[in-house]
């Protein structure tokens, strides 16, 4: 004797994943059915508007959504659920408001936490609490979403068994031989075009060949396609391991010179989080921009101080006298205007990134680290990670006070706000654009703003903080109000002016601007930077290090000439030209080849160099210097 199906049963059954639009619209027609029995219940209100959302049919669901707000407003999954609802509808504001009441319900009761059912809310919420300055809960959305792609990453890394690599367990380097070819990767070309400018001109000044350009248009082929030479990497962090991996096998010798310690602390975790020792197996020569970096490294690897040199850091040429205009020259930040700016320099390009939605940062972060999350150094990550994006979530409130500040007090100047180059630059310009006298941009790297500079703000830990004290500007490093600090800030957070508040920024300028005052660095910021930072005594950092790439790479040349019609061709051996996404080419944009002449023209004036050099264009944001006889 057959009988009637359990509609309960069945509902359980059709809404069980995959969702097909035919057992949804099954599931709808039941419920449907029972609700004309019940009409006030509130769980069937819940599950119909939850349907219609799997059928897009948000107009549908938020009728039903609504009633069982009414019916069960303590119900946080109605609210999750209008959340959604309204934010297919376009009604943002209505659904920052619901999924914000959801989460609020769960912090009452204690149940609050970022999981896979509720992860598009805390997403959605995250930058909607910043925009609208709701700190406390912008904190609780970022945080909440690093604790969860964590724990979900370290938990696959431990499945998979994930440790460590280590300095020996790198399989033998093959011999190589090379040709007379330095290649110069560029991946943020704000921070690394000027500096890797002024080494491709002084290499060609020494009779090498060289090729700069973008990251990725170097590795769309994994080095096969280079003719074998040296390859300046910025980095050797985890990632870099597998890229490493290839230059080596397809015969290029590798020397790092870590750009992103420029301003970074040198501190033992700190290193050990930007660099792994399977990479540095990896690479053969090891440039250092301080004996504090080098004590650091053989602390920790004494096997690798062998292939170790200070050296100093060639970015810091461009501080010096004889570089102070370059930038100037080669893009003019103001156009003809000789008036001098007041710089803030920001830092909130995790919570703020232009082309990815935070998730993805945190997630692109804890991953593309190359760090098992499972191990005590991937620990370390998380929590670098969080305490650097609670800082930036801390200081953007603050730093925003000091802006309206300066605004209003030296009405009569321009104020120049320069978001980092990643950052959506709407979030400030929005903020400000009630002030005819400040201009948010983030266009050209800092060294055009520098000699248009009076004076300079900048958030401590900041690597503007070095690069302004460097050039002789009057800086004052913001270090807010101390309840959140970034502790493993680099050199900038213990130089220059500090103020906590912006009546100590304004007391500082006052000075600066009407006085004239400049504050000497005692001699313990002096011995400090000298520790961080080498300097030689005569010539340029840029020199000491094309010296050395000279040197190493003589004592493995192969005793030809470099094949340029290979490099020339490029292209077209390739086949196809490299197509950057819209990340990428936010690190690096579109550079005319002209742009590129001239920057070089003018370094070779600036150092005085004799030989003329020849740069052509060889593929997307590539370009080869081939020096004269």
């Amino acid at each position: 004797m057959s009988t009637a199906p359990n509609k309960k049963t069945s509902l359980e059954t059709l809404l069980q994943p995959p969702f097909e639009p035919e057992k949804l619209e099954q599931a709808l027609s039941i419920s449907l059915g029972l609700l004309q029995k019940d009409s006030e219940n509130p769980n069937l209100h819940i599950l119909i508007g939850a349907v219609y959302l799997q059928l897009d049919r948000a107009d549908e669901a938020i009728k039903h959504l609504e009633k069982g707000i009414e019916l069960a407003p303590h119900n946080e999954k109605v609210w999750y659920a209008a959340g959604a609802a309204y934010k297919n509808l376009g009604n943002i504001a209505r659904a920052a408001d619901a999924y914000t009441r959801a989460i609020d319900l769960e912090k009452e009761k204690g149940t609050f936490h970022v999981r896979d059912d509720i992860l598009d809310a805390v997403s959605f919420l995250a930058p909607w609490h910043l925009r609208q300055g709701n700190w406390r809960e912008a904190r609780d959305c970022h945080l909440g979403i690093i604790n969860y792609v964590g724990d979900r990453i370290a938990r696959k890394h431990e499945a998979k068994g994930l440790s460590l690599p280590t300095y020996h367990g790198v399989p033998d380097k093959p011999l190589r031989t090379i040709y007379p070819v330095l290649y110069l990767p560029v991946e943020v070309k704000a921070r690394e075009f000027q500096t890797r400018i002024l080494l491709a001109t002084l290499a060609a000044q020494e009779g090498l060949t060289i090729v700069l350009g973008s990251t990725w248009s170097f590795y769309m082929n994994k080095y096969a396609d280079l003719p074998p030479g040296i390859i300046l990497f910025k980095t050797a962090n985890h990632l870099d391991y597998q890229l490493l991996r290839h230059a080596v096998s397809n015969g290029h010798m590798t020397a790092l010179l870590d750009e992103e310690a420029f301003g970074r602390s040198d501190g033992d975790e700190v290193f050990k989080l930007n660099c792994s020792a399977s990479s540095l197996a990896l690479i053969d020569l090891i440039f250092l921009q301080g004996e504090a970096q080098k004590q650091t490294l053989v602390g920790w690897l004494p096997e690798a101080a062998t292939k170790a040199v200070v050296t100093g850091n060639p970015k810091s040429d461009l501080f010096r006298d004889t570089f102070r205009d370059a930038s100037a020259i080669v893009s003019n930040a103001l156009g003809k205007s000789e008036e001098k700016v007041i710089l803030i320099c920001l830092m909130s390009g995790n919570i703020n990134n232009a082309k990815r939605d935070f998730l993805v940062c945190a997630e692109s972060t804890l991953s593309l680290s190359g760090i098992p999350l499972n191990t005590d150094l991937g620990r370390s990550q998380i929590n670098a990670f969080s305490e650097c994006v609670e800082f930036e979530l801390s200081m953007l409130p603050q730093i925003t006070k000091v802006i309206t500040a300066v605004a209003e007090s030296f009405p009569n100047r321009t104020i120049v706000v320069r978001p980092h180059p990643v950052e959506e630059i709407s979030l400030w310009s929005s903020k400000f654009n009630q002030f005819r006298n400040v201009r948010v941009t983030n266009s050209g790297a800092l060294t055009d703003w520098l000699p248009h500079t009076s004076a300079m703000i900048y958030i401590a830990g900041c690597s503007s903080g070095l690069e302004s004290h460097l050039y002789g500007i009057p800086s004052i490093r913001f270090d807010g109000d101390g309840l959140v600090s970034d502790t493993r800030a680099g050199v900038s957070s213990i130089i220059n002016m500090p103020a906590s508040s912006p009546e100590d920024v304004l007391e500082h300028l006052n000075k600066v601007l009407d006085k004239g005052h400049k504050r000497k660095p005692s001699l313990a910021e002096k011995e400090t930077i000298d520790r961080y930072l080498t300097a030689p005594k005569d010539g340029l950092t840029a020199e000491s290090l094309i010296k050395e790439l000279i040197r190493f790479g003589g004592g493995c040349a192969n005793g030809k000439e470099v094949p340029l019609t290979l490099l020339e061709n490029l292209d077209e051996r390739r086949g196809v030209t490299f197509a950057p996404n819209e990340f990428q080419l936010n690190k690096f944009p579109d550079t005319p080849l002209e742009d590129v002449e001239k920057s070089s023209r003018n370094m070779v004036k600036l150092i005085g160099g004799a030989r003329t050099v020849d740069i052509r264009k060889i593929g997307f944001n590539m370009f080869l210097f081939a020096p004269s006889n």
